[in-house]
């Protein structure tokens, strides 16, 4: 999606489809959203996406944890009458770019608990022909 955001305001309304059809749980990963790969290895900052994100998405809507490695993001919402059952919020991740260090490569995931049941959620930007 880098650089369509600005010029094609109903992209995420394509894809996420929130206005049409309610769900309590958005889990939005993305690789390179917002910047080239070189940059967000540099700044993986995703302040501006979340930002989107939440306007998109609206009041409603809290976001329980996000977590980037590189240009790899993971960003989980959920609707405000549900959050009070959210609890564990655990972020991680792991990089498998060179010698299993650089982040350009790798899995990102966020873990909670809703209610009793637990929920695990990864974005992963493998290595191709991995």
């Amino acid at each position: 999606m880098y650089g369509k955001l600005h010029s094609s305001p109903g992209l995420l309304e394509t894809f996420l489809r929130a206005k049409e059809i309610h769900h309590d749980i958005y889990v939005i990963g993305s690789q390179e959203c917002m910047r080239h790969i070189a940059h967000a290895v540099i700044a993986p900052s995703k302040e501006k996406w979340e930002s989107i994100l939440k306007d998109y998405l609206g009041p409603e809507f809290t976001m329980i944890a996000s977590f980037s490695l590189g240009a790899t993001h993971l960003a989980v919402f959920t609707h405000m009458s549900i959050t009070p059952l959210i609890s564990n919020v655990v972020s991680d991740c792991i990089a498998t770019g060179i010698n299993n260090s650089v982040g350009n490569k790798g899995a990102v995931s966020v873990r909670f608990n809703l209610g009793k049941t637990s929920v695990l959620c990864i974005c992963s930007h493998l290595a191709a022909g991995q």
